[in-house]
């Protein structure tokens, strides 16, 4: 029988005290089991509203160092959010 995603984050808390302070190797879930699900939306609005504040900037300036520059602590930041910063 397939697991719901309620049984899976549940069995993974479960873990989490069972086990100490080992890390979930992914931030994602590590965030969601440590400070609920009110805390992971937060942590993504946080991220959605810097890369929409920088992508506006972007678009708006004339300036071509600050246009490369945030361009690429945008193309930084996607990185570290899709395929983690620890590596």
């Amino acid at each position: 029988a397939r697991k719901s995603e309620t049984d899976v984050i549940k069995q993974l808390a479960e873990y989490a005290k069972t086990q100490g302070s080992k890390h979930s190797q992914m931030l994602y879930i590590e965030l969601l089991l440590e400070t609920g699900l009110l805390g992971l939306l937060s942590f993504l609005w946080m991220m959605a509203g810097s890369v929409s504040s920088a992508a506006g900037r972007i678009r708006n300036t004339e300036d071509g160092l600050v246009r490369g520059t945030l361009a690429a602590c945008v193309a930084s930041f996607a990185g570290m959010a899709l395929f983690g910063g620890d590596r």
